[in-house]
């Protein structure tokens, strides 16, 4: 799990209970799926309260006439009574009555309803009435409660959700809080191209807060839309793309950066490790590293060094030098899980003649499980300058 997803569920966590971030700033350190399964408690716990009481009106909820069960509720009952109310009707009764409820008020129910709870309610939903209720919701800029939803709609609904939405901002805020990633991939695939290039130039606009979304909805998406942003994004100017890696440093993203430069077409590539920001602050490039020993990055940080200035290949090769034996054999785990080894070798052939052999007894260690690929590994290195082990010996 990334941390964007760990800051989504604790925001997430945050508005369920009506807390400010700093009350549950002793959670920081809680591994995301941990948030998320308590998210989840809070919704189930919110839904059992004064189960008891429920009873006469779950009574009178299965006799009277829908319109006037949904009367009755919007003038007498508040939004978290109809909310458990709606989960202890079958599907077919709930969703009859959703239908006369106001899309505001019906909103505002959603806020404290478990989606998981109310799927088959909200798939009996006509597209109409899902459709003014995710409008409501992004209309009170409730984007937790419009995300967490979004898993239950079919693409016919989507699709009109998003052609009516206000701007691309709520789009992007919403976005941040979809729960299931995999969705998130299918709801931008229903996008034109144009719209994704306008969402993410919306980080250009200093009155806008959205670098956050943007840099959510590249870490989430598959492989093939991570290269298709990634393309998008490196053919804007030096400020957009300098703004979205200074945040991605002072916010410590680099963890979940990487491995998505990683993916980043060549083009894409070059261009964001080329920026100047990356040589100007020195100590940019060694909390990457940092980040890439930390976390065992090396499949990540690897394809990223052919993209990188001369001057930078020496800082990591310099950083390379002080590694330990088991660091350089860590190294060379993250050239052989990606097939790196060019990469690798690039910044091996810079160090001096007593940190090769080290890379060499890391290979020579290799050989015991894939002695072919050491020999190949070997012969590539040696026409790229790398001593050999009898140079050594």
């Amino acid at each position: 799990m990334t941390q964007l997803s760990r800051r989504a569920e604790s925001e997430r966590l945050c508005l369920l209970l009506g807390v400010p971030p700093e009350r549950l700033a002793f959670l920081a350190d809680m591994p995301t799926h941990e948030t998320h399964v308590l998210v989840q408690a809070v919704l189930r716990a919110q839904s059992s309260i004064g189960v008891a009481t429920l009873q006469p009106l779950i009574f009178w909820a299965q006799r009277l006439p829908p319109r006037w069960l949904a009367a009755i509720s919007q003038w007498w009952l508040s939004p978290v009574v109809v909310a458990m109310l709606a989960t202890r009707l079958p599907a077919a009764r709930a969703s009859r009555i959703a239908e006369y409820l106001d899309a505001g008020y019906l909103a505002e129910v959603c806020a404290d309803l478990d989606p998981r709870a109310a799927r088959d309610i909200i798939r009996r939903l006509s597209q109409k009435q899902l459709v003014r209720t995710a409008l409501a919701l992004l209309a009170r800029q409730d984007y937790a409660t419009a995300g967490r939803f979004v898993d239950g709609l079919q693409d016919e609904a989507l699709v009109e959700i998003l052609e009516r939405m206000p701007d691309d901002e709520a789009l992007l805020h919403a976005a941040y809080f979809i729960e299931n990633r995999r969705q998130l991939d299918h709801v931008l695939r229903l996008l034109p191209e144009a719209r994704l290039r306008n969402a993410i130039l919306l980080v250009l606009d200093p009155q806008r807060d959205v670098l956050l979304p943007v840099l959510s909805l590249m870490i989430h998406v598959g492989a093939a839309l991570q290269c298709q942003l990634g393309d998008i994004a490196a053919e804007q100017d030096d400020v957009l793309l300098t703004h979205i890696i200074s945040v991605v440093d002072s916010e410590q993203l680099w963890a979940d950066l990487l491995p998505v430069l990683a993916r980043f077409s060549e083009a894409a590539r070059v261009r964001f490790l080329r920026l100047p920001i990356l040589c100007q602050q020195s100590g940019m490039m060694s909390r990457i590293l940092a980040t890439v020993a930390r976390d065992g990055l090396w499949a990540d940080l690897l394809p990223c060094v052919d993209a990188m200035p001369d001057a930078l290949q020496t800082v990591v090769a310099d950083w390379v030098h002080g590694l330990s034996d088991e660091g350089v054999r860590k190294a060379c785990m993250g050239a052989l899980t990606g097939e790196h080894w060019t990469s690798l070798l690039r910044v091996v052939t810079r160090l001096s003649v007593a940190d090769q052999q080290r890379f060499l007894v890391a290979m020579d260690e290799l050989a015991t499980v894939d002695d072919d690929l050491v020999a190949r590994v070997l012969r590539q290195g040696r026409e790229m300058g790398l001593v050999q082990p009898q140079q050594v010996a």
